[in-house]
């Protein structure tokens, strides 16, 4: 009876022996402790989503005793959601977030601070060491908020004019290049608005006031030498010079020479759409346009901003981290993942969909990102802008800002009825309520 019962005890062995080996399908720290299960709240569109849930199922194959949930939400629904759960004591272990939320919910102790297990990282392994010195240093600049850092930068997008090159062609000119000014732009954007069918109606527009906080009202601010907020980030800059002179521009493009839709004339096709259908010659956005531009059935490019007034240019910069949650059961885990999402082989990933610009210098350093086989053929001017390039204004509270400067701003290019000054003293008064409540 011993025998046999010492013989089905062998034979149990055996086949876990067999099984570990064999497949590695049975790691005892999860044999014995159950698996680590972190939930990963994504930010994206489909394609990113797709991009997200290839690096953890990667980290999950490099870490069996992890698992990673991932739960994805719109952009519109995904800020509201992520601040409900955070506000209830249930917040997901990683979440990705953008620089214009970054410092509010920071503020807020909703994210783990990273700095210790970051420099505990470079210490003990070489290969993170060379990562974090691989960083684009504009790019760690801005994880920093309170001596303290939150997240590891995953992606990020500069503002640069796309402009649609059969246009161009089309009325005889040459491309812009990125050494053109403020002047050669507003010549240009005026010999390609058009009435093409001879109604009596502009058809075809020169360039496309978007009204987008970050990539088109910020450029011709900061291309004027003006400021949207002090460089602490505590007070409203709006009124000063420089911002006037930057906002008198955009409301001269749509109101006195004409050379852009009016917002109320834009919302009805929606902003893209102007671009994407050949009806405007050149638009602000950032690489995270790419994707969708590359079916366009067009040919098309990227230019610089152009130098403004003293020698200016407005390149305003904003970059997404992965974060971790302060609550979360297993913060090694959560940071191990971070440093994980933005490695070189994942940031490759990104590079690939195109949508946003790779946060290490080894990769855009790479002859597929400088000289790339499909548009933007001029690509590497992302990279040349970040000489001039500001980190969009992002402090506490910042949603508010934005949604009462585009309002008014909206509201200044469809009625006019306003002075610019009157429109920009209204604004400083409201964000440095917010600011003051922050």
């Amino acid at each position: 009876m011993i025998s046999k019962r010492k013989q089905i005890i062998k034979s149990i062995l055996l086949m876990i022996t067999i099984l570990i080996v064999v497949g590695g399908i049975l790691d005892l720290k999860v044999f014995a402790e159950g698996k680590k299960t972190l939930e990963f709240f994504m930010l994206g569109g489909r394609d990113e989503k797709i991009v997200m849930e290839e690096i953890v199922k990667r980290y999950e194959v490099e870490h069996p005793d992890v698992e990673i949930v991932t739960t994805w939400e719109s952009g519109d629904r995904y800020y509201d959601k992520l601040k409900v759960r955070i506000a209830s004591g249930n917040p997901p272990d990683l979440t990705r977030i953008v620089v214009e939320e970054y410092q509010g919910l920071a503020e807020r102790g909703a994210f783990l601070d990273i700095a210790p297990y970051i420099e505990k990282a470079k210490k003990k392994d070489p290969e993170f060491k060379e990562q974090m010195d691989d960083y684009i240093d504009i790019l760690l600049d801005a994880a920093v908020f309170k001596d303290s850092i939150y997240g590891l930068p995953a992606d990020w997008n500069d503002g640069i004019i796309f402009y649609n090159k059969d246009l161009f062609d089309q009325a005889g000119l040459d491309y812009p290049s990125d050494d053109w000014t403020v002047e050669k732009f507003l010549e240009t954007a005026k010999k390609l608005t058009k009435d093409t069918n001879n109604d009596g109606r502009i058809d075809q527009y020169g360039y496309l006031v978007t009204g987008n906080w970050f990539d088109c009202i910020a450029p011709w601010i900061y291309t004027f030498g003006g400021r949207i907020l002090t460089d602490d980030w505590t007070k409203s800059a709006l009124n000063e010079p420089g911002s006037i002179e930057g906002i008198s521009f955009i409301n001269d493009l749509v109101n006195k020479y004409k050379v852009s839709p009016s917002p109320a004339v834009m919302k009805q096709m929606g902003g893209e759409q102007f671009f994407m259908s050949g009806k405007v010659a050149m638009a602000h956005y950032g690489r995270y346009m790419v994707p969708a531009f590359r079916k366009l059935s067009f040919d098309w490019d990227v230019v610089e901003q152009p130098v403004g007034p003293n020698e200016k240019r407005g390149v305003p910069y904003g970059v997404a981290f992965i974060s971790a949650s302060s609550k979360t059961k297993y913060p090694e885990v959560a940071f191990d993942f971070i440093r994980f999402y933005s490695s070189k082989i994942n940031v490759q990933l990104f590079n690939e969909l195109g949508n946003s610009i790779p946060v290490l210098e080894s990769v855009v350093e790479q002859e597929d990102f400088i000289n790339p086989d499909k548009a933007p053929k001029n690509q590497w001017a992302m990279i040349e802008e970040v000489k001039y390039a500001r980190l969009i204004p992002s402090p506490p509270g910042n949603a508010e800002i934005i949604e009462i400067a585009t309002s008014k701003l909206d509201e200044l290019l469809v009625t006019n009825e306003l002075t610019v000054e009157e429109v920009a003293e209204q604004i400083t008064e409201e964000i440095n309520e917010i600011l003051n409540n922050n």
